[in-house]
């Protein structure tokens, strides 16, 4: 087979693992009546890829997450899906400076930098996320997955596999 096939196979299959597990349902929280989100269960989504709640389980900010960074996250989301991910960026920064520490945030950051096509800086940010997660294996792999598909947009099919290899151990 030649390399090229091998190539476009990797980087399918690399895109298609990434697409299944960094989505999550689109549904605004509901509201305690005062605008602020009821629960911590707040989705978060990146416009473009399709929704698969069946085989991923979605991503949510810790339940310390404070009602301030709550409310960041719910803004930050309503831009994500409304196109304007500048906004969701800095929203998200905002959110990071007051928790730095939630891996949730860093997750979500990534997530948005993918899309803006600034591949270095979301694998980085997805690691950040990782060596913040404790053992929240979702979130790990869901960053591994970040990790590779920006490493295959850049060309580093070895790193992309190498990524995928981390997604398939957490399992």
């Amino acid at each position: 087979m030649g390399s090229g096939v091998m190539r476009t196979g990797l980087s399918c299959l690399i895109v298609c693992g990434f697409l299944g597990g960094c989505t999550g349902v689109s549904t605004p929280p509901p509201s305690n009546g005062v605008g602020e989100p009821a629960s911590t269960e707040l989705p978060f989504t990146v416009p473009g890829l399709p929704l698969d709640s069946d085989k991923t389980k979605l991503i949510t900010p810790g339940s310390q997450t404070s009602p301030a960074v709550l409310k960041l996250l719910d803004q930050a989301r309503a831009a994500t899906l409304s196109g304007d991910l500048q906004r969701a960026e800095v929203l998200l920064e905002r959110a990071i400076r007051i928790e730095p520490g939630n891996p949730a945030l860093w997750h979500y950051l990534a997530k948005v930098r993918l899309q803006q096509d600034r591949f270095n800086e979301a694998a980085g940010l997805a690691q950040k996320s990782n060596a913040l997660s404790k053992g929240d294996k979702q979130l790990q792999a869901d960053n591994w997955r970040i990790i590779a598909h920006a490493r295959n947009r850049n060309g580093d099919i070895a790193g992309a596999r190498e990524a995928q290899d981390h997604v398939d151990a957490l399992k």
